[in-house]
């Protein structure tokens, strides 16, 4: 049977083909012919499509790697795992301290035997949030405090700076008093921003936490009362230690 001397493709250089297969083999085995991907019509050699290409097309038909069942492409797979039921979850209550994790189909079971768990956990993170609070505000009555003083302090200082007696011997000190004064007054200001936003970032999440106290209510219909009981509880406890 006649061959072809010359490698059909300069990459294949031990490569030969019969004559007589010569276009089967062009059209059908060669790995090198043109080829596209049936997703996305990307175009390229055989060999590249269906070695690297494919690992990759964002319109690769996939099925869940949950195992729910559902086909989607590839580039849907993210937007898929946020409703899929078999994908494991972090409880609502992460944040309070519920680090229970579950796959979707059962956040709702979770959520209604564990209701009780749920709000000792939101009244902790209440009284916290509470104590943190007056925290910042008795360092800010504190900072205050200690501004007037400085103020005072200071205007002391000037005065006595300013007497006709000391001026004259005290212009170089008043002026690095002066200087230190301004310094002074730029760092609490500075301070003192930095403590209101800690403040309001502190407020806001107090207000978070009691939206969700309310919203409990759901999954129970003495959720109220539950709260007052534990909050009461966890302030007895506080008491006795």
């Amino acid at each position: 049977m006649a061959t072809l001397n010359k490698p059909i493709h300069p990459e294949a250089e031990s490569e030969t083909v019969p004559k007589c297969d010569l276009n089967a083999h062009l059209l059908i085995e060669c790995p090198e012919r043109e080829f596209s991907c049936k997703y996305c019509n990307f175009k390229a050699t055989h060999k590249i499509v269906t070695e690297q290409h494919l690992d990759v097309c964002t319109y690769y038909i996939l099925k869940c790697p949950n195992g729910c069942g559902v086909a989607f492409e590839r580039g849907d797979l993210e937007d898929h795992k946020k409703m899929c039921s078999l994908e494991t979850v972090e409880c609502e209550f992460n944040y309070t301290g519920c680090k229970d994790e579950f796959i979707r189909d059962k956040q709702q079971e979770h959520m209604e035997l564990n209701t009780q768990k749920h709000l000792t956990l939101m009244a902790m993170a209440l009284k916290c949030q509470q104590q943190k609070l007056l925290d910042l505000q008795t360092q800010e009555a504190q900072e205050r405090n200690s501004q007037s003083q400085q103020h005072t302090l200071e205007d002391q200082n000037t005065q006595q700076l300013d007497t006709p007696d000391a001026k004259p011997h005290n212009e170089s000190e008043k002026n690095e008093n002066r200087a230190e004064r301004t310094k002074h007054m730029h760092q609490k200001e500075k301070q003192k921003i930095k403590l209101v936003g800690v403040v309001s970032q502190q407020e806001l999440r107090s207000h978070y936490i009691i939206n969700l106290l309310h919203q409990t209510n759901t999954y129970t219909s003495n959720s109220t009362d539950s709260i007052g009981n534990f909050v009461s509880l966890s302030s007895a406890k506080h008491h006795c230690y």
